[in-house]
């Protein structure tokens, strides 16, 4: 994969030929890597006489874990905040995914998985789409009126474990509309129960977020958070880093890492020894820290979890509050009351000037800005997605990125690859 910056003033794009088949493969990031491994087993096992797919099948999940030594040449993306690894073997395409089709992502109503497979699909154009089954595809309804005007506009047919949906016929809009109705009731259900689970854990003082969700300075023991007394000093400087408004984002997670400072998450994703140094993308680090002031301030972390309830004020002794347009049901708070160490996390002025400064960033990022100093300045909005130019041979080239990374790909008419020639 080579990193560079491309002139984006590409010449206007041809229609492109249509691939013959798409499989996509999604599996909710909060779980393991198994289970990703048997979604993408279960979509791709009933199709290993499709050209190419026994290859990707044995495979299995390296195109995310391990695009490097993967025997495809891999794009791997982080695109609506969730990760994506696009490929092409043998005339056909490839998305698996670590994202939800439930989850609302901005107050926007989008969905990060639904974002990604409608681009995959328009820009690729397959005549036949293959999933494991229809709620790999849809958990909401919410977003199915917009999948469906995607795969009606390129003419798109589904195959949903040995189901075919053309939605240009009347019978398979009615099914298409009906599983999404189904898949809908059945997260409701799962997710009543599951929060319930979520609920007693919290009863028992465990930690009820991910491991990437504690907070710096504490750490999980048994499910339990507790302070990190070897990161105190390390925490201490970070946040006189947030309070100072003449560094930037990048400058902040920089001197950070000089002092060592680290995460089990940062470790797992960069490697051993890794720091905040190492972070990818500084912005995004420095907005999850603002989360953390409020709990380094008063010793009180907030955890809150969409409400799965309709209509309820409260859950036993948990509060339900502030309903938006994006969560009508409100949100459940879970308190957490933190061990301070000795002398706080800082004088009340230092951390009066990061709260302070934190909200100037919260609301710089939200706007698109990267705060720099005393001032801002817009940031270019990254490449995402997939933009195609013909050349004069007849050849299409796809580019895709994220900002960082970009990938080619050629399709060459006179090569062997079916009608739409081959895919490199």
């Amino acid at each position: 994969m080579t990193n560079h910056h491309p002139d984006t003033t590409l010449p206007s794009p041809a229609v492109p030929e249509r691939v013959e088949h798409a499989y996509a493969a999604r599996e909710s990031s909060m779980y393991s890597f198994a289970l990703m491994e048997g979604m993408v087993t279960q979509t791709l096992a009933p199709y290993l006489n499709h050209p190419g797919v026994r290859e990707v099948y044995a495979a299995g999940i390296t195109p995310l874990t391990a695009p490097e030594s993967c025997p495809f040449r891999v794009h791997t993306l982080r695109a609506y905040r969730t990760n994506a690894a696009t490929f092409a073997h043998e005339g056909s395409v490839y998305l698996y995914s670590l994202g939800t089709a439930a989850q609302v992502n901005t107050p926007e109503g989008d969905n990060a998985w639904m974002n990604v497979l409608i681009d995959f699909v328009r820009q690729w154009r397959p005549r036949n789409l293959y999933v494991a089954n229809f709620n790999r595809l849809i958990r909401s309804a919410l977003f199915s009126g917009e999948l469906m005007k995607a795969f009606e506009a390129t003419g798109t047919v589904l195959w949903a474990n040995g189901i075919r949906i053309d939605l240009n016929d009347g019978q398979g809009r009615v099914l298409w509309q009906t599983l999404a109705m189904l898949s809908d009731l059945e997260r409701e259900s799962i997710i009543q129960r599951l929060f319930a689970g979520v609920i007693n854990k919290y009863r028992r003082g465990d930690w009820i977020l991910s491991a990437e969700s504690v907070p710096p300075g504490y750490r999980l023991v048994d499910d339990q958070l507790v302070l990190d007394h070897d990161q105190v000093n390390r925490v201490r400087h970070l946040i006189t880093l947030l309070a100072d408004p003449t560094l930037s984002a990048r400058q902040v997670v920089d001197a950070a890492g000089e002092t060592g400072l680290t995460s089990p998450t940062i470790e797992r994703i960069h490697g051993p020894g890794a720091t905040y140094a190492d972070v990818r993308r500084a912005d995004s680090k420095v907005r999850s820290l603002i989360r953390a002031v409020p709990a380094w301030t008063t010793g009180v972390y907030e955890a809150r979890l969409p409400n799965p309830f309709r209509g309820v004020d409260h859950i036993g002794e948990l509060d339900v509050v502030d309903a938006t347009a994006d969560r009508p049901h409100g949100f459940v708070v879970f308190t957490y009351q933190l061990e301070l160490p000795q002398g706080g996390w800082g004088t009340p002025d230092v951390l009066a000037a990061a709260a302070r400064r934190s909200s100037e960033r919260r609301r710089a990022l939200n706007r698109g800005e990267v705060p720099n100093g005393g001032a801002a300045h817009r940031r270019r909005r990254p490449l995402a997605g997939w933009a195609i130019a013909s050349g004069d041979d007849g050849s299409l080239r796809f580019l895709s990125g994220d900002g960082t990374n970009y990938l080619v790909m050629h399709q060459d008419p006179d090569l062997p690859g079916g009608d739409h020639g081959a895919l490199h």
